[in-house]
């Protein structure tokens, strides 16, 4: 159940911190700490359906070992944070994601020394998007952080952050973790802060290195440097434009969340205004007489099941099955008060709730019901030519 799961992982690390009324990391027990951490653990393990499919049972239980060994006696919440984001990375699962407590955040935006650049990475380099003090860093390649190459640097970030990538794929991770802002606030997360940093750059072209120093600011003083790197956006959730001259037509669908085309967020309403724009879509595409298309979703990061089969119900005209199955460990939980569920009646409701999305197989499984969330069928017209989907997952 992710969305439970979710919510867990924030809680766990929270719950810890937040009388903190100054910016002081506040230390704890060792027996504190380790009563939230195998929190986590059973919970992750009672209601993760998918915890071990990337993952092995053998090799998931010993990284929770060694973890747990880390944890000492007077231990802050911002080092008990980086031991718990290993567990939560080696879910593998995108959705599955943990968050820091508000005296990290605090600390952070008050203490954190963060390295002053901003990056993009391509063909697994990480060229410098803006210029560094008085150094012309723009456009020039980061090969080493204080003598540890980037490789590294970049292997410990996506090995300690979980969003955005399910399985062993990195791609989602890269845009997220890395990139832009991603590479200097997750450094300054998992690595030594210094004032002074020595960075190694490559000249791309002439493949010339040279060694610079670079001060690390304040986290107030990042996101101004932060804020001068301009960054792919969109004014529309759905954008179509034509290409008669190469017979494409290109499709930008940067949002399956109903909060983009609804700021009341009624849903009904919302799905409505997004269905009635694709119908308006496809049928344009058909007036053309197009016969490629393009769907981009590069910027899109999921949304609301069902939207995304209205979509597909344009590009089939076959019925189908979106999953062979959706499961659940159980209908209820122990856990669930540490959750948002944190009352009788909240987790009343979310046991009613799982009962009429679920149903008890007879190899004891919990699935969701046939009659729950069914699929768009295909529409009468939908679009036979030939079609490429972009993406980052």
């Amino acid at each position: 159940m992710k969305f439970i799961i979710t919510s867990l992982a924030l809680i766990i690390i929270s719950q810890l911190s937040y009388s903190q009324k100054d910016t002081i990391l506040k230390t704890y027990t060792q027996q504190e700490l380790l009563t939230d951490y195998d929190l986590l653990i059973l919970s992750l393990k009672e209601a993760h359906t998918g915890l071990y499919w990337y993952t092995t049972i053998a090799d998931f239980d010993s990284l929770v070992t060694n973890q747990r060994a880390e944890i000492k006696e007077g231990m802050n919440s911002y080092e008990f944070f980086k031991i718990t984001s290993k567990i939560v990375t080696a879910t593998k699962e995108g959705h599955c994601r943990i968050g820091s407590s508000r005296d990290i955040g605090e600390y952070f935006n008050e203490k954190a020394l963060i390295l002053p650049l901003t990056v993009k990475m391509l063909d697994n380099k990480l060229y410098i998007l803006n210029d560094i003090e008085n150094h012309k860093t723009k456009g020039q390649v980061l090969s080493k952080i204080n003598n540890i190459s980037t490789v590294k640097i970049i292997d410990i970030i996506l090995n300690l952050t979980p969003k955005y990538a399910d399985g062993n794929i990195t791609t989602g991770k890269i845009r997220f973790s890395i990139d832009y802002a991603g590479l200097a606030y997750y450094y300054a997360d998992f690595f030594e802060n210094k004032a002074i940093n020595k960075l190694e750059i490559v000249n791309p072209e002439t493949n010339k290195t040279s060694i610079i120093t670079a001060n690390s600011v304040s986290s107030k003083m990042y996101r101004e440097i932060e804020n001068q790197i301009e960054r792919p956006s969109f004014n529309k959730p759905i954008e179509l434009n034509i290409d008669k001259k190469r017979n494409t037509a290109h499709l930008s669908i940067h949002s399956f969340r109903y909060t983009y085309y609804d700021k009341e967020g009624d849903e009904e309403v919302v799905f409505n205004l997004f269905s009635s724009k694709i119908d308006s879509v496809f049928i344009a595409i058909e007036k053309a007489q197009i016969d490629n298309l393009i769907i981009d979703i590069r910027n899109n990061s999921g949304g609301t099941e069902g939207y995304e089969d209205y979509v597909f119900s344009y590009l089939t005209n076959k019925p189908y099955s979106k999953y062979k199955y959706v499961q659940a460990n159980s209908l209820t939980f122990s856990f669930l008060e540490y959750a948002q569920y944190n009352t009788p009646e909240k987790q009343s409701e979310f046991e009613k709730d799982m009962e009429n999305e679920f149903y008890l197989e007879n190899d004891g499984r919990y699935l969701r019901k046939k009659e729950f969330m069914t699929v768009e069928p295909p529409k009468e017209n939908p679009f036979n030519g030939k079609v490429l989907c972009n993406n980052f997952w």
